[in-house]
């Protein structure tokens, strides 16, 4: 059995080990930002019909243009739901595109309130987007959080459930839930 203080010094190693893959997280993070946000740029349509507001990217390394992430995996089933044909570029010639509020990744944030500051520090930043834009449709995937993004849109101009709409994020059990929104919007504007 092992003793108070080998189960202690292997508490702290281990939260060493944690430290450490977060801190090359954040640097691959930071390294790969703009990287990613070229690719992003790739799939700007020419006139953007709907854009797609998130939060940020994925801290662990998966991306909606890479074609891993849960967003994208989702939001693929509820085109095909709503009998729409999906690709990446399908999504860019249809005049969709995903813009993430964030420069950095937020979701590995614990603290609600914390992510709530970071995003309202780039409401600024993405009210310019949409005003360069001028999108027809907008819709906020994510409502925690994203409370202020949304009502920062309306304030605008956007009208809530005509021409900008707020879903949930297809994670933590809401997978179903974002088809069933997503869907529904995409039956009506499309």
């Amino acid at each position: 059995m092992k003793s108070y203080i080998e189960r202690i010094d292997f508490k702290i190693e281990r939260k060493k080990e944690k430290e450490k893959e977060q801190s090359l997280l954040i640097y691959k993070n930071i390294v790969e930002s703009e990287n990613i946000e070229k690719e992003r740029n790739n799939f700007k349509p020419s006139k953007t019909k709907i854009l797609f507001v998130g939060e940020s990217r994925p801290f662990g390394g998966t991306f909606f243009y890479d074609e891993n992430s849960n967003l994208y995996r989702y939001t693929k089933e509820a085109f095909k739901k709503a009998q729409i044909d999906f690709s990446i570029l399908k999504f860019k010639k249809m005049g969709c595109w995903l813009y993430d509020v964030c420069k950095e990744p937020i979701n590995h944030i614990e603290s609600n309130s914390t992510k709530r500051k970071i995003i309202e520090k780039y409401i600024p930043d993405l009210i310019s987007v949409i005003k360069d834009l001028s999108p027809q449709y907008i819709i906020v995937v994510k409502k925690t959080c994203m409370e202020k993004v949304f009502s920062a849109i309306l304030e605008i101009g956007y009208s809530a459930n005509i021409n900008a709409f707020n879903t949930s994020f297809p994670s933590c059990g809401n997978q179903k839930k974002y088809i069933e929104d997503l869907t529904k919007i995409l039956r009506t504007i499309l």
